[in-house]
């Protein structure tokens, strides 16, 4: 994407999966072909099309009529999909929502330019009601922003557990920093396909942070327009110093997550081209074979990538397909 172009790269799409790319149609579908001679994994099916269809009403009544053979849809559905004779499987911690405060390089006079602001905006966030509320329970409180992506590296006494949800230290925090009054920030809100929920958790989010002080306007934005302005190095001067929430798939390898979310080129770059030393390091992670070395140092540069304090972790939550 770096190098051509992300209008080129949604052309012609290239990658090392299992799959290769065939056709789209832009907001219609996209077709794949099983790679045969993968090296990891070779589908037990040869064709794959992905229809985009965003109204899950839709979806749901496709499924019925036989036109597709599996959905996302949301819990809210289970028992429809169901009653029609349908199965249902749920996958556990199939994705992360993760809360992206954009733009704290570019001006150092911005709240959110503040580590301890940072802090204060996760710290009165509660998760577990959260969980309750949006999910009915069926999420997770994730521990660290690395946590899904090093499990094999895990050291308790490392990760405080839960998260921590605390809005008086938070209140706190913004009077030590000369926020007292609070400060105003945009929550920019979408929902993705299969991800209703996304709209209602900016707004449960939006009203943590008003109890704090911090005056949180909501502004509802199509997906397709906002993608280049959040993927954008520098960052788009309307996203600099406000927030938005999105779903991500849970990435299995903490390079991988590290350039997705903070580096030059990733998908959502939240530190721009500022942190390079993060991406060497995270390389030099892949190159070192000692185990107990490795270990320490992904443990470390974990902990250094989550106390940037820029990609907060809302929740782990399970994904529902029928």
């Amino acid at each position: 994407i770096a190098r051509i172009g992300e209008d080129a790269f949604k052309k012609r799409p290239m990658g090392s999966g299992p799959w290769k790319f065939v056709e789209q149609v832009a907001g219609q579908y996209i077709k794949y072909e099983a790679n045969l001679d993968h090296w990891a994994y070779v589908s037990g099916f040869k064709n794959l099309t992905y229809l985009l269809v965003p109204e899950e009403g839709s979806r749901v009544a496709m499924l019925r009529r036989g036109e597709v053979d599996v959905i996302e849809m949301s819990s809210d559905r289970v028992a429809e999909v169901q009653g029609a004779g349908l199965r249902v499987e749920e996958i556990l911690e199939l994705t992360e929502s993760v809360l992206c405060l954009t733009g704290t390089y570019l001006n150092p006079v911005l709240p959110t330019a503040n580590p301890k602001v940072r802090q204060a905006l996760d710290l009165a966030i509660n998760r577990k009601e959260m969980a309750d509320i949006l999910f009915l329970g069926k999420a997770r409180v994730p521990e660290a922003f690395f946590a899904n992506s090093i499990a094999f590296y895990w050291d308790p006494k490392i990760w405080d557990k839960p998260r921590p949800y605390d809005p008086e230290r938070a209140k706190a925090l913004l009077r030590e920093e000369g926020y007292s009054r609070g400060f105003d920030i945009k929550l920019y809100s979408f929902a993705l396909p299969g991800a209703a929920w996304m709209v209602d958790m900016a707004l449960v989010v939006a009203d943590y942070w008003t109890k704090i002080g911090v005056r949180t306007e909501i502004v509802p934005v199509d997906i397709n327009v906002f993608r280049p302005k959040y993927r954008a190095v520098p960052t788009h001067s309307e996203l600099v110093g406000n927030a938005f929430i999105i779903r991500t798939p849970l990435v299995s390898s903490a390079r991988t997550a590290g350039q997705a979310w903070v580096m030059p080129g990733g998908a959502v770059p939240l530190l721009g081209d500022t942190r390079k030393d993060l991406l060497d390091r995270f390389t030099d992670v892949q190159g070192t074979l000692n185990e107990n070395e490795r270990i320490k140092k992904i443990q470390q540069l974990a902990l250094d990538a989550e106390s940037t304090g820029v990609a907060i972790p809302l929740l782990f939550h399970s994904g529902v397909l029928g």
